[in-house]
């Protein structure tokens, strides 16, 4: 099976090594670009100085990334959205009071609601560290609660810019340039709906490029998208499955749990049963 492998460039490999580990063909395809914001190191200056108090709450790795060199965390008392997050925040000596049993916004508020409400003191300030892209259920939760917090955009995901040349071979890969299909099986690992929407927005701008070049129809610049829906996609969690269900893809399966690994393990059980 080949299968495409969307994660931004530098989190590409633990999904690669597992892929290849399973014997399939992998195209890495990055949808996504992950950065900090232009602003971070004053940023961080200022959270320093306002909220040395408060509790930091990091809902993915990529918030401790783009904070690490600008935010001093060791020894910071910070909850962690999941075991990973966890991991690398104890790896910089901070101090994790806090992780949920599953890795997902609901699941935190609800068991960091537990948490706080066992503390003998009044619960402290909680300063959210996000991304532009996240959704606003865990604020939205917290402020249901009554629960005083605020939130930061501490690094963006944009979406990519490719070359014509890297778009027309993403779409042989997928099979989608009119050729005939090669019998190999195609599946699309997304661990991210942003980067979903993205594959889908840069197959578009190809489309409509090749559309003004060769004066074609409105049907023959747009069945690219009907092959691609044509393609299972394998999800995450149940945001990512939302995305691809919203977008229109016919076969989609999720994780069972929220990991690269239950995610590639999926692509395993699916392979066998075919």
């Amino acid at each position: 099976m080949r299968v495409l492998n969307l994660r931004a460039m530098q989190q590409s490999e633990q999904m690669s090594a597992l892929l290849k580990q399973a014997g399939m063909e992998e195209v890495v395809v990055p949808c996504l670009e992950i950065r900090a914001v232009a602003e971070i190191a004053a940023l961080c200056s200022r959270l320093v100085a306002g909220h040395s108090e408060s509790l930091l709450v990091f809902t993915s790795q990529n918030g401790v990334t783009a904070v690490q060199e600008h935010l001093q965390l060791e020894g910071r008392a910070c909850i962690a959205i999941g075991k990973k997050t966890r991991a690398l925040l104890e790896s910089l000596n901070a101090n994790v009071v806090f992780c949920p049993t599953s890795a997902n916004s609901e699941t935190l508020a609800s068991e960091m609601l537990t948490y706080l409400s066992q503390m003998h003191t009044a619960p402290p300030h909680l300063l959210l560290l996000r991304g532009n892209t996240a959704t606003e259920s865990l604020p939205a939760l917290l402020s249901e609660a009554g629960l005083n917090f605020s939130s930061e955009v501490v690094y963006e995901s944009i979406c990519p810019q490719p070359s014509r040349e890297q778009l027309q071979w993403l779409a042989e890969s997928l099979e989608l340039r009119g050729k005939e299909a090669s019998g190999t099986s195609v599946a699309i690992a997304a661990t991210s709906g942003f980067a979903l929407s993205n594959l889908e927005l840069m197959l578009e701008s190809l489309a409509a490029d090749r559309g003004t070049q060769s004066k074609c129809t409105q049907w023959r610049c747009t069945q690219w998208k009907t092959a691609l829906h044509d393609i299972p996609v394998f999800c995450i969690g149940p945001r990512t499955t939302a995305v691809a269900r919203k977008l229109g893809f016919g076969t989609v399966i999720v994780a069972k749990e929220a990991t690269v690994e239950s995610l590639v393990n999926k692509l395993i059980e699916y392979c066998t049963e075919q």
